[in-house]
């Protein structure tokens, strides 16, 4: 065996045992724990949620002085400095083959969208687009369907179905207003889809 080897991952899960109805009611995968949140759950979900969601401030604060590929840029390179940082991050070797797939993946997930939220948001408001980029799991579902040709569950694509209507209700305003609301609204959705 090659010490070397990078290890495989399962793409399938194993079966898990049947959920009744009644403990169906607020799980979204086999495996969620019902019991309550502890402070470290809390913890988990506010801290990224917070930073994540600042990020749409700090780019419309960014745009009163920068244009907004200036703002995307520096996003991106405070984003390498943070990496930076970690001893791990530094270290990675990427193989030759990898390379090109690394550099697809890193400008249609990463460089693409970063540069589309702050042109978005010369036209919609911080809130909407922070809100708006909430689509994110829809398109994700998605792609993971048609890549591995299995559709979510009944209770996930229920929980699809109600963030599609969401999106179209947040959208719809700005949609109808058209011109540039419009045109803020499509860049974020393109974002996200690139996401």
């Amino acid at each position: 065996m090659n010490p070397r080897a990078e290890p495989t991952i399962a793409l399938s899960a194993p079966a898990a045992p049947p959920v009744s109805r009644a403990r169906l009611s607020g799980l979204t995968a086999h495996g969620t724990q019902s019991a309550a949140f502890t402070a470290r759950d809390w913890t988990l979900l506010v801290v990224p949620a917070a930073i994540w969601g600042l990020s749409f401030l700090f780019i419309a604060e960014g745009l009163k002085a920068f244009h907004p590929f200036v703002v995307a840029f520096a996003r991106i390179g405070l984003d390498a400095v943070a990496l930076g940082c970690f001893p791990s991050a530094r270290k990675a070797r990427i193989e030759g083959a990898d390379r090109g797939r690394l550099l697809a993946m890193s400008i249609t997930w990463l460089a693409f969208p970063m540069m589309l939220f702050p042109l978005a948001q010369q036209h919609i408001t911080s809130g909407l687009a922070g809100m708006l980029n909430g689509s994110i799991p829809l398109f994700a579902a998605a792609v993971s369907a048609a890549l591995l040709r299995h559709l979510p569950g009944r209770a996930q694509l229920a929980g699809l179905a109600v963030g599609a209507v969401g999106l179209v209700m947040l959208g719809w305003t700005s949609l109808n207003a058209g011109g540039n609301n419009a045109l803020g609204v499509a860049l974020v959705v393109i974002a996200c889809c690139s996401y």
